[in-house]
């Protein structure tokens, strides 16, 4: 049917009062939650404006579109001062995520009289349902979810406003409104006992926001710079972070405590880029949410998750439980295997770099703990040769060109003795292998040191002149070597763990470590520590059990016995003695607490996360109410058979939108009906709907249940037309339009 010009509604003055009072209602708590000093008289003179202007479009149904672009003109115009120096707004964008709203000072009214028009605009489209209590209570929840990620909380004569907006959106909008009003009023009174409390904050509310706003700056906003961890702090590199070589000096306090099934290297620090005096970290700047799936590549070209491929993967050492708990104040850095899977912690959000470390949203502190699944596994396990030799060439490799990186300075003869130490035939494995053997035989490990000179390359020092050394000097060496021969390799520090019979180790900083990892195809890295076992060499020092003995499984760990590099006084150890092999011990229990955690009342409370799953699963609720009470089913069943046949014809027009095959202004019901039935091939048959909506409207007769029954039908058969994304569309049309009304 075609508009008229003009057309005032009888209920106008009351969807007026609700349109106001609930968009007062929504920006009264939330000015005050962004502690804007915009006056609230101001404020609900510009509401009130609006809302009259919407009234006037509302008396001229042909003009009523107009009512959101002028919205959004106003919007622009509101916003224009904040673009005249957009440098300064950017600037001022990014401090927020710190600094809270206040970095917007210099553009407080703009941005006040732009987030009045924003909250108008939101209450607009909801009271202009037939029925706008659902919306207007969804934008409520959205409206204390957003307070509560605010840290001022507003006083609670502030919700007032949106309490009576809220109970004004129940009133029903025909002729018997006006009655409405009584419990409305009455429902607002029932407020008043509760003004003595104005202003108090109560602390487990408090605290639920405090929770959810670091949740989401850890999740959505962490931007701010990190603590790494670096073996310069425990004392294996005195020289400083740009320098390896002098006299170590570690300390015996504690650090963490380690629950695990035997020893295990875990790694903290992944360094790639070696400048002639020490590693580096190319990117030290770069952070992915670990939980992100769009850096799913990332992560599997980092971590390894699916090598080797096939039933290769079923021959690695299983996965056990590890549990780490803070026993100091820490850097960011998380410690895992080499291959982990499964984090958990309680307070810690991680995140990876472009490198492979791990890392929280913050410096850790002492009664921190955190649990995974990992893989105990160097390249003495036993069998490991094997299993690396049969997945070469099953996988793609990933860019491996930053990991044979060396500087000019590296001298000619340390290739010399990584050819005669690894030999120039055999896998890559077993060149690997030799290498590191032959490192730990034939250089003496003492914490004493020279500081080597400024103008040579420290690798070549260590290797042809200083010949002795500790574990930085160890892994800094197999590293270039290896990358000598071609074959990709990395510099990691961490903590080299020994549990005790019960399965608990106890880290010192004498436990810091360095190692080498190096890459082999269809494999991925495997961890190499060449630093010799017998670290009592030098008198002065106690043992430093950072690296791991030289305990192959069976006389020669690598692939080709003929090929193994083994000294004959090397002792042969069983399975089960070796370490990192995945062991027999029995790991520690997987629960949902992590183990070795502080208990419970010295902690973060478990329930963090309570406060926004309700609020989400409220508003999840509201969702699907909102979408089940606009089923015209249930519409229907309340109504007159003449009634329920016009609400399903309705609802038919709806289907026929989904369809593709929408209405055209001023075309009859029958003659749509019959054309929409003639695009389906005749099913269903529209046009018997059509016959029985012109005998309601235009014959004035009253239609009998069967009629109702037959129309229903029709939807039904209708319905089954849809595909299911047309379906969802049609769920989203309820959603947004509300209850299907029986006429324009």
């Amino acid at each position: 049917m075609k508009k008229p010009f003009f057309s005032p509604d009888r209920a106008l003055p009351l969807i007026l009062v609700q349109l106001f009072s609930l968009a007062f209602g929504l920006l009264a708590p939330l000015a005050a939650g962004l502690c804007l000093t915009l006056p609230l008289r101001e404020a609900a003179l510009l509401l009130a404006v609006c809302t009259l202007g919407y009234g006037l479009l509302s008396l001229f149904p042909r003009l009523q579109f107009l009512a959101f672009p002028a919205v959004f003109a106003l919007m622009c115009l509101a916003v224009r001062p904040c673009l005249t120096d957009a440098e300064a707004f950017r600037a001022a964008f990014t401090a927020a995520l710190s600094d809270g709203p206040a970095a917007f000072a210099a553009w407080e009214r703009p941005l006040s009289l732009l987030l009045c028009l924003f909250v108008f605009s939101c209450t607009l489209s909801a009271v202009q349902s037939q029925r706008p209590l659902v919306p207007a209570l969804l934008l409520s929840v959205t409206e204390v979810a957003v307070l509560a990620l605010l840290p001022a909380a507003p006083a609670l004569p502030a919700l007032l406003p949106l309490a009576a907006g809220l109970a004004l959106c129940a009133c029903p909008r025909d002729k018997y409104w006006l009655r409405a009003l009584v419990p409305v009023c009455l429902s607002l009174l029932l407020l008043l006992p509760f003004l003595p409390y104005a202003g108090t904050r109560l602390p487990a509310i408090a605290r639920g926001a405090e929770r959810l706003t670091q949740t989401a700056r850890d999740y959505l906003f962490y931007t701010e710079p990190r603590l790494p961890f670096s073996l310069t702090a425990a004392g294996w590199q005195p020289l400083g972070a740009g320098q390896l070589g002098g006299t170590a000096a570690p300390g015996d306090d504690p650090v963490l405590e380690v629950r695990a099934a035997g020893p295990a290297l875990l790694r903290g620090a992944v360094h790639s880029v070696y400048t002639g005096r020490a590693f580096e970290d190319p990117q030290p700047g770069s952070r992915y949410l670990l939980a992100d799936p769009r850096f799913a590549p990332l992560r599997r070209d980092l971590f390894d998750p699916d090598l080797p491929s096939g039933g290769l993967m079923q021959q690695l050492p299983a996965e056990e439980e590890f549990a780490v708990s803070l026993l100091s104040d820490a850097a960011s850095t998380l410690f895992v295997t080499q291959r982990f899977s499964a984090l958990r912690s309680d307070g810690l959000v991680p995140y990876h770099s472009d490198t492979g470390e791990l890392f929280a949203t913050r410096s850790l502190v002492q009664g921190d703990a955190y649990a995974f699944r990992g893989r105990r596994m160097t390249g003495d396990t036993p069998g490991i040769g094997r299993i690396v030799e049969a997945a070469a060439g099953t996988a793609d490799a990933p860019d491996l060109s930053a990991f044979l990186q060396l500087p000019e300075g590296v001298e000619a003869g340390v290739r010399s003795l990584a050819l005669e130490a690894a030999g120039d035939s055999g896998s890559g494995f077993e060149r690997a292998w030799r290498l590191c053997a032959w490192l730990r035989e034939t250089y003496p490990y003492t914490l004493t040191q020279n500081a080597p000179p400024q103008n040579r390359d420290f690798v070549s020092w260590f290797l042809l002149s200083e010949r002795r050394g500790y574990c930085t000097s160890f892994a800094a060496a197999m590293v270039v070597m290896a990358r000598t021969l071609g074959l990709p390799a990395r510099y990691i520090e961490g903590y080299s763990v020994r549990p005790d019979a019960q399965g608990v180790a106890r880290v010192t900083q004498r436990e810091a470590h360095a190692w080498a990892e190096v890459y082999f195809p269809g494999f991925g890295w495997l961890p190499f520590d060449p630093t010799p076992a017998d670290r009592q060499q030098d008198a002065s020092a106690s043992p430093a059990p950072g690296g791991f003995s030289f305990e192959p499984a069976t006389p020669s760990p690598a692939p080709d016995a003929t090929a193994s590099p083994v000294p004959p006084d090397t002792p042969e150890q069983t399975p089960a003695a070796s370490p990192q092999t995945g062991g027999t011990a029995t790991p520690p229990p997987v629960g949902g607490s992590v183990p070795g955690a502080p208990p419970s009342g010295t902690g973060r409370s478990p329930g963090r996360l309570i406060l926004p799953a309700a609020l989400l699963l409220l508003l999840l609720a509201l969702c699907v109410l909102r979408v089940v009470f606009t089923a015209p089913a249930r519409g229907a069943a309340r109504l007159s058979p003449t009634g329920a046949v016009l609400l399903w014809y309705r609802s038919c027009l709806q289907l026929l939108e989904c369809l593709g095959i929408p209405q055209q202004p001023g075309e009859a019901p029958a003659a749509f009906l019959q054309r929409a039935e003639d695009a389906l091939s005749g099913r269903p048959k529209l046009s018997h709907l059509g016959a029985m909506v012109n005998r309601a409207r235009y014959g004035n007769v009253r239609l009998t249940a069967e009629d109702a029954a037959k129309a229903a039908e029709i939807h039904r058969a209708l319905w089954s037309r849809l595909t299911i994304r047309q379906r969802l569309k049609w769920i989203k049309i309820r959603f947004i339009r509300g209850p299907i009304p029986l006429a324009d």
